[in-house]
């Protein structure tokens, strides 16, 4: 009897690497490994190539019929075709490949709509009237990521340097961040910060600026609401593009953070309250995985936000 074509859905973020395998309706694989485990370079050849063998061990000896990726940074049409034409050679697979916030919608059980992201890094993306990728943000955290973990703690750690030299009155969310990053000295943090530098490690502190938040801080306050401006500011120039469609959002401070999700809604609801904004609950693994399975069942050809 011969086994059911095997499909296969990857979240490539920034911190971890996810994928899951379907063979007819059974779930046969759902694995995590660190992204730094494999991608060594920005999607070389040896990467895709450690991925594949990856992917690969985990499916055992029947090759996946559809292999479906969201790619983390890559943020460009172009960017994109070269990623998916290197994981195709690579791999031999039929493969697609997306930006890693375009999971979103198709993992809300949605089509096309506009992504925001708030996670390790943040981003705003959809595509446009003519398929084509147009992203706001998702410039990595050592050049922005404003709205996401690593932007936020930056932002924390500058507003409590800036107002100690104001001499202004002590603030809970100073004290937090001198025990969350073991020194005594807030001056200390970038040399701290640098022995290890990565985008996962700025934004593992940032639960101690919704801490401080919970314990009164003023300044804590300030940095969320300047924060969540920034992201709001994104998806508004998203808008004045031509994006349409819902709003799904996606990333660890919209999933665990209330406050965070909530002060985001109140800000794009300045903008307009008409927009319908949904907190996507599913991991966006199972929108690639989803995106697999409509091109198994439309034998590859298929219109909409997975293509261009």
């Amino acid at each position: 009897m011969t086994n059911p074509p095997v499909v296969v859905g990857v979240d490539v973020g920034g911190t971890k690497t996810r994928w899951m395998a379907l063979r007819g309706e059974n779930c046969v694989v759902d694995q995590t490994v660190p992204t730094n485990s494999w991608r060594k370079e920005s999607y070389s050849a040896s990467d895709c190539f450690r991925l594949k063998s990856l992917i690969d061990a985990s499916v055992g000896h029947q090759q996946p019929r559809h292999v479906v990726i969201g790619a983390n940074g890559c943020n460009t049409d172009r960017r994109l075709h070269q990623c998916e034409e290197t994981f195709g050679k690579a791999s031999g697979w039929d493969i697609r490949v997306l930006n890693d916030a375009e999971l979103l919608p198709a993992a809300a059980g949605g089509d096309r709509g506009i992504a925001v992201i708030s996670g390790t890094g943040s981003i705003v993306v959809a595509r446009n009237r003519d398929g084509a990728l147009v992203t706001v943000g998702g410039w990595g955290w050592l050049l922005g990521d404003e709205g996401g973990g690593a932007g936020m703690v930056r932002a924390a750690i500058r507003s409590c340097l800036a107002s100690a030299e104001a001499r202004e009155h002590s603030d809970v969310l100073h004290e937090i961040l001198l025990k969350r990053l073991e020194i005594t000295d807030l001056r200390e943090a970038n040399e701290r910060l640098s022995v290890e530098p990565s985008a996962a490690i700025f934004a593992s502190h940032a639960i101690a600026l919704f801490e401080a938040i919970e314990q009164g801080s003023r300044l804590g306050v300030d940095v969320v609401k300047a924060q969540v401006a920034d992201l709001r500011d994104k998806l508004a120039s998203l808008l004045l593009q031509g994006a349409k469609g819902p709003i799904y959002l996606g990333g660890g401070l919209f999933e665990r953070l209330p406050y965070f999700h909530q002060a985001f809604i109140d800000a794009v609801n300045e903008l307009s309250t008409e927009l319908d904004i949904v907190l996507v609950s599913n991991p966006p693994v199972v929108g690639a995985l989803n995106i697999a399975c409509v091109r198994l069942a439309r034998g590859s050809g298929f219109e909409g936000a997975e293509s261009t």
